[in-house]
């Protein structure tokens, strides 16, 4: 009886993420020096067991990630045509691909700028896909100031936006300044880029960004979305990933 009641309640203790627990709806039936007992054996249990605190964790985040991803998927079928054709999203590679990745990011990420060289990687490889890049700057100043400047760059002649996107990424910490000299390295029209960075086709842009990005519930960046042609399949990634990931969740939506 004594283990029985221990397990029950060292599970209980477990999925709430706490070593000791309030036993104020078992108090009618339990004396204070039994639950003073209780007490005890849960916190020597524990004690000497600390594996199950990663174990209880590591299914609790299971757990949140699959109600995540389904939470995700609710969104990206109810705003596919905000995510997969809104044309004035900056995106390389042919309208007409079979397969579409949508990728929300921020400048400033760490985890963004480490996938930086891995969608590049893709793009390079991948003739049949079409990227579509979402600028969602979370982490404000210089991520919503080279956003903002990036958007810009997509409005000049000569498909500039991807090349400067890059230089970005790759940049050791963004100022002004900075930004300003990448763009200028990018063949950018300063002039027109520093009239348009402020205009309100971008910042409505902007505010579309946030609104789809709400709508899947984005935890952070990078985030990515895979359709297929027809949108009737789909993947999500939240988060850094590998290569072969991203390869294998193309492929999942063409099958």
């Amino acid at each position: 009886m004594k283990k029985t009641i221990r397990t029950l309640l060292f599970s209980t203790c477990i999925a709430f993420g706490i070593s000791q627990v309030s036993f104020a709806q078992t108090q009618s039936s339990f004396t204070s020096a039994q639950v003073n007992d209780l007490h005890t054996i849960i916190h020597d249990y524990i004690v000497q067991n600390p594996q199950v605190l990663v174990e209880a964790s590591q299914v609790l985040q299971a757990q949140q990630q699959k109600k995540m991803e389904a939470s995700a998927m609710t969104g990206i079928a109810a705003n596919k045509a905000a995510l997969f054709n809104d044309s004035q999203s900056p995106s390389v590679g042919s309208n007409s691909a079979p397969v579409t990745l949508v990728e929300f990011f921020d400048y400033q990420c760490g985890h963004c700028i480490e996938m930086a060289p891995i969608v590049e990687k893709l793009i390079s490889t991948d003739k049949n896909l079409h990227v579509v890049f979402k600028e969602f700057p979370i982490f404000g100043g210089m991520s919503d100031y080279a956003a903002k400047v990036a958007l810009a760059a997509n409005m000049q002649p000569g498909n500039k936006y991807y090349a400067f996107h890059n230089l970005l990424l790759g940049a050791n910490g963004l100022t002004k300044e900075k930004i300003m000299a990448l763009a200028q390295k990018a063949g950018l029209n300063m002039a027109t880029l520093k009239t348009d960075m402020d205009s309100p086709a971008i910042l409505a842009q902007l505010r579309s960004n946030y609104k789809t990005a709400q709508a899947l519930k984005l935890m952070g960046t990078p985030a990515f979305v895979i359709s297929n042609k027809a949108e009737t399949k789909f993947a999500y990634i939240p988060g850094a990933t590998s290569l072969a990931d991203l390869q294998e969740k193309i492929a999942s939506v063409q099958q």
